[in-house]
């Protein structure tokens, strides 16, 4: 083997682009009937003890990437992700 030329030639593979969010998340664990109703996010408030679960498949209908957001939604305009997700 030649060390130089291979030196020489080596080139990083591209990446393939991956979003966990929408690749699997959305893609296998929301849609498959093993796990789409499954608890995905698991909200325990100690103060009050309330509980709020969502599952997988409650939550990528909840966040579709297709929605659009307005531009100035969250903590500084008193809104929440969640309020302006609905």
């Amino acid at each position: 083997m030649d060390y130089d030329k291979a030196v020489a030639d080596f080139r990083w593979p591209d990446p393939v682009p991956f979003n966990w969010a929408l690749d699997w998340f959305d893609a296998e664990l929301a849609r498959s009937p093993e796990s789409k109703d499954r608890a995905a996010l698991w909200i325990v408030d100690a103060a009050s003890n309330k509980e709020v679960k969502l599952s997988f498949d409650a939550l990528s209908r909840r966040f579709q990437p297709r929605r659009k957001f307005p531009a100035r939604a969250g903590p500084e305009t008193g809104r929440s992700f969640a309020a302006v997700a609905r």
